[in-house]
């Protein structure tokens, strides 16, 4: 009796100290420079915040581009900083100009594949809005994704 006692008594500290799965909207808007000065390795860096999550810093480390006339297919893996933890996310966008030369639009997927601390498994995913104003006189993007965050 004492051993189904203490047996139960694990099991509802164990079910009481599991954390549930959670998933929430994944709303955030970003501004990213094309600038040395974001390290080495770094293609683009800058800041911008994450509806209920609050302020981040984003980097860019990698970036394929493949033809896909008139556009261009863009692969990129960045991450998002915030005081406890990261997200990283993959961009599969198609990079096209609007008729305007001075204009980039990108839209496509994003997925969140994984993270660290706080956001540690993280996963999920949307859609990706990208815009870079003038890529030849100030070289930034505006960048909005928006899905889910499903947090283990």
């Amino acid at each position: 009796m004492f051993i189904g006692l203490v047996l139960a008594a694990l099991v509802m500290a164990g079910v009481s100290s599991a954390k549930a799965a959670t998933t929430v909207r994944f709303e955030s808007q970003f501004e990213l420079a094309f600038d040395s000065s974001c390290g080495v390795g770094v293609l683009a860096c800058g800041t911008g915040s994450v509806a209920g999550f609050g302020s981040a810093s984003a980097i860019t480390t990698s970036v394929s581009i493949t033809p896909a006339p008139p556009c261009l297919a863009v692969t990129s893996n960045s991450t998002i900083t915030f005081a406890g933890g990261t997200i990283a996310v993959r961009g599969d966008t198609l990079r096209c100009s609007p008729g305007e030369a001075r204009m980039l639009l990108s839209k496509g997927t994003f997925t969140i594949t994984g993270g660290t601390g706080d956001f540690a498994g993280a996963s999920g995913g949307g859609m990706a809005h990208n815009v870079i104003p003038s890529p030849t006189v100030q070289p930034f993007i505006r960048s909005q994704l928006s899905g889910w965050l499903n947090l283990p």
